[in-house]
């Protein structure tokens, strides 16, 4: 039986900040593990460069000041050629831009990561940077993989590969978070963790909330997260009147947070896939969200939660309230949720399913 040779993979990401995506790239290079070995590219002092480090990854610290940035895209380029490189892994726009332009006219293959379900730009620059500067593309959902051949991207070279969950992060315990917020004991909490920004479309949410706090008096709003939009949403839910909706702004401990709620929401207009209902079907809560992007694809209508149209704060409300009001239904969708998320939403689906890409890639063939 013949060795495998080691391959180096530079996974490239430009965030400073920490969010879902920052997650997925660490969970996948901690499971590289025999053939591949990731080497993460990262700005310094960035969340991300702390957490690999801290996972014992090796990790390479550039500035990367944007998608044109000629001083990364030159160290990149230097990096490549003094280290032996299988492939390069994008996994943020900026990354995309910068990966590309640094391997023109070199041999290494670029797979990219995208996450958003944004329209793709037209224009020359664009028909390049999703053309051939790109060996193979991963699209974290079907919804996701629709923009893109919408954006003139052939179908044959886009994968989809779904997000995972460390299951390790969501141990089975009580939550203190009722108490920690002194809830009333027959409070009915329907919570999100999400950006305040807008593709999230907190402001929807908000609205259907009216309905919600009229007919039921013992339904509360937690929003979990930060953002841009943060005074702006605490000033509509005033403007509005809610009496029952708290912002609790950042919180490390999402798995007490999750646990302490009946139903998770999210009813964002744009939505790659919506990992954050991942962990939560993971954590046994029955999900209302719209019908963005990858969503309909994780949840399983009437089964593990409801959906309604994007920006159609009524339909929310009516989909809030009916599954607030039957703890029989809300019984049967936690449970259904949480095999769905243990059966297809493991970190491992996702790593193998990125192991299987760049077995494909390095072999000389990007088809999926």
């Amino acid at each position: 039986m013949t060795e495998q040779v080691p391959r180096h993979v530079l996974m490239i990401n430009t965030e400073q900040g920490w969010r879902g995506g920052e997650n997925q790239v660490l969970l996948l290079a901690k499971g590289l593990t025999g053939n591949y070995i990731p080497v993460v590219l990262c700005p310094p002092g960035s969340r991300m460069a702390a957490a690999a480090k801290d996972a014992g990854l090796s990790v390479v610290e550039h500035a990367m000041r944007g998608q044109w940035d000629i001083a990364a895209i030159r160290f990149i380029r230097r990096y490549a050629n003094e280290h032996p490189i299988a492939l390069v892994h994008a996994h943020t726009s900026h990354a995309h831009s910068l990966a590309a332009l640094a391997l023109l006219g070199r041999r290494e293959p670029l797979v990219v990561t995208r996450r958003v379900d944004f329209p793709i730009k037209r224009g020359f620059i664009a028909r390049w940077k999703y053309g051939r500067a790109v060996t193979c593309f991963a699209a974290v959902s079907q919804g996701v993989q629709s923009v893109m051949i919408a954006g003139g991207v052939p179908a044959e070279r886009i994968l989809v590969i779904w997000d995972g969950i460390d299951f390790n992060r969501f141990p089975k315990k009580p939550s203190s978070l009722r108490s920690e917020l002194s809830l009333p004991h027959d409070a009915l909490v329907v919570g999100v963790t999400a950006h305040l920004t807008d593709h999230k479309d907190h402001q929807t949410l908000l609205r259907a909330f009216v309905t919600v706090e009229q007919q039921l008096p013992q339904a509360w709003l937690l929003i979990v997260g930060t953002g841009e939009l943060e005074q702006s949403l605490k000033t509509l839910a005033q403007e509005l009147g809610l009496k029952r909706v708290r912002f609790l702004g950042f919180r490390s401990d999402i798995n007490n947070v999750l646990r302490g709620l009946d139903i998770f929401t999210l009813t964002s207009h744009l939505e790659g896939l919506g990992s954050s209902l991942m962990d939560a079907m993971y954590c046994g809560l029955p999900v209302v969200a719209t019908r963005a992007g990858g969503m309909p694809e994780l949840v399983i209508e009437d089964e593990t939660g409801l959906l309604a149209e994007v920006r159609d704060h009524t339909g929310i409300a009516k989909a809030l309230i009916t599954l607030l009001s039957d703890s029989a239904r809300r019984s049967h969708m936690s449970q259904a949720a949480y095999q769905r998320a243990e059966s297809h939403f493991s970190a491992e689906h996702m790593i193998t399913g990125y192991k299987s890409l760049y077995d494909r890639v390095c072999a000389g063939s990007y088809r999926p």
